[in-house]
């Protein structure tokens, strides 16, 4: 089984690369940062669908991660999320957390597993076919939760349009989307932190560094590393 990783932003300014890098070489998976302009997309969200659109046909699943997503959780492998599941499901996502103001989505598409398959490449020209105001239309929020003018709509809109739920594993948020408020005493209480909808990245990234006594790659120290030797 080949894993790749893929992440990216056409403006980089947190750390997050060097998170994704460590955690990829521990595992033996291979890893990009994609920093192409993908000009004539409808939002900047959507270039995500393409980076994976290009490594998709190079591994046997492709993790996507957000650049302000950083794993926390070092020695937990990727191939744990595909235990137990079918054959036919060709998608690996979470739900979304409630946040503090009582807000959700369907879906996050923050993070997810694509399998390199037919379906996952269809799949993909599709979303990125689909307008977003045809998703605005479409949207129910007592179904889908919050709306978020982006790729996460089109995602969820194909899915459920193109009758490919079924094919879908959605995990709990827990199994690798967790937010900031869910660590209490340490990194390493949950998989994957990832600090959506923060208006100051960088500030909530150095913060919850000095919460945790880490650097602002959210990397364990060395001394953790001496301890489990």
């Amino acid at each position: 089984m080949q894993i790749g990783i893929v992440s990216g932003s056409d403006d980089p300014h947190l750390k997050s690369q060097t998170n994704h890098q460590f955690y990829a070489r521990l595992h033996g998976y291979a890893y990009e940062f994609d920093t192409s302009r993908y000009w004539w997309l409808q939002t900047p969200h959507f270039r995500k669908l393409r980076t994976v659109q290009k490594a998709l046909s190079e591994h046997d699943w492709t993790f996507w991660i957000d650049d302000d997503a950083f794993f926390t959780q070092m020695e937990l492998p990727l191939e744990r999320l595909l235990q137990d599941v079918p054959d036919d499901v060709f998608l690996i996502i979470c739900s979304s957390p409630v946040s503090p103001d009582g807000k959700h989505t369907f879906v996050s598409s923050g993070q997810f597993l694509i399998k390199n398959c037919p379906t996952s490449a269809e799949f993909i020209r599709r979303v990125l076919a689909t307008s977003v105001r045809s998703a605005r239309k479409w949207w129910d929020p007592a179904i889908y939760g919050s709306f978020t003018n982006g790729d996460q709509d089109a995602i969820v809109y194909r899915l459920v349009t193109d009758g490919l739920l079924a094919r879908v594993k959605i995990y709990p948020y827990q199994a690798f989307n967790c937010r900031t408020y869910h660590y209490d005493k340490s990194l390493n209480e949950h998989f994957l932190v990832h600090f959506a909808g923060v208006p100051d990245k960088a500030v909530a990234v150095r913060e919850f560094a000095t919460r945790f006594g880490v650097d602002e790659t959210l990397l364990p120290s060395p001394q953790h590393y001496r301890e489990r030797a």
